[in-house]
């Protein structure tokens, strides 16, 4: 787990706005596309509201509160399997949260997964306070996003957890992989700055996407390829990194490199010398990986970050996108 702060930024921006529409419905509400059926109450929560948010009603969301506690689950479309869309996602709902207060919201965050006839990944932040619980869950599942959020000022979090299982068990995310799983054919997208940069560089990042690729295959099960690209493993950008790191030795030993190339290079040999890379991959991808059968121990963590200091590493796995795998 880790926990994180985001702010809202005041400034003078226009924002977009999605008209949506409520739906109504005496009994059971079933979403004819998921075929999702919402009745009417769960336990002691009587649903409230159903809304639409698109003219297909693709992207829906529903309402149920009780117990001082107001939960909303929603459904809509994910689109292709970009690797990086999870998180994407996730980022951007996380800051619509943070967008409705002045104070910003302190985060407690982890990868997960929900394990069913597929197995669909995903990531939760829960925010709690001495007044109130937050939660946000959402799961890539195919050509869905699956969310759910809870607001509650019932802090009985062992109570608010016990019912999400419920709901999850209720609404299960794999059965929306079930109703367009990918098929890990794999679209392979590498930014115009590494093409026409020297061909050490650009044999490197192709050498590091391949990698991935392999890597899921290899290593990942059908029925979670399924749900998206499986991009959440720490086993995996080690795997890549590594093949980052072997192209010049193996392929291009006599090849002209820039003097960033050089210098990118030598960084990340000095990270993988001194045993950090597992921890440097870890702290580069906000902390949210799966860890698998890796351990990275607090202590190893911290002197990581001890040896890291202020210092900005020219290989830039958040902001910088030398390449993009999408299942199609």
């Amino acid at each position: 787990m880790k926990k994180i702060i985001l702010f809202i930024a005041l400034c003078g921006c226009v924002l977009n706005v999605f008209a949506q529409k409520k739906i109504r419905a005496k009994g059971d509400y079933t979403h004819l596309l998921t075929q999702f059926v919402f009745p009417t109450q769960i336990e002691d929560f009587k649903r409230v509201n159903i809304y639409s948010f698109d003219k297909r009603n693709e992207n829906f969301g529903v309402v149920y509160e009780g117990n001082k506690t107001t939960v909303t689950l929603y459904i809509y479309p994910a689109g292709d399997g970009d690797e990086n869309r999870l998180k994407n996602e996730y980022f951007f709902t996380l800051q619509s949260i943070a967008n409705t207060t002045r104070n910003g919201i302190d985060a407690t965050q982890q990868v997960i997964q929900y394990k069913g006839d597929y197995i669909c990944n995903g990531i939760n932040a829960a925010i709690k306070d001495e007044h109130s619980y937050n939660s946000l869950t959402l799961y890539e599942c195919g050509r869905w996003f699956y969310k759910m959020r809870i607001t509650s000022d019932n802090l009985d979090t062992l109570y608010l957890s016990e019912f999400k299982q419920k709901l999850l068990k209720q609404f299960e995310p794999s059965k929306l992989t079930a109703l367009d799983p990918f098929d890990s054919q794999v679209r392979v997208h590498v930014a115009p700055g590494v093409v026409y940069s020297d061909s050490i560089f650009f044999g490197s990042v192709l050498f590091y996407t391949l990698e991935k690729v392999k890597w899921a295959l290899d290593s990942i099960p059908e029925n979670e390829r399924a749900s998206g690209f499986p991009s959440i493993h720490l086993g995996m950008h080690i795997a890549a990194l590594k093949a980052f790191l072997s192209y010049q030795k193996e392929k291009c030993q006599t090849c002209t490199a820039t003097a960033e190339t050089k210098q990118m290079l030598s960084e990340l040999q000095e990270i993988f010398d001194k045993g950090f890379l597992e921890e440097f991959i870890f702290d580069r991808h906000n902390m949210l990986l799966n860890l698998d059968n890796y351990i990275i121990l607090e202590e190893d963590l911290d002197n990581y970050l001890k040896w890291k200091g202020n210092r900005a590493f020219l290989f830039d796995m958040q902001y910088e996108l030398y390449s993009i795998l999408v299942y199609i």
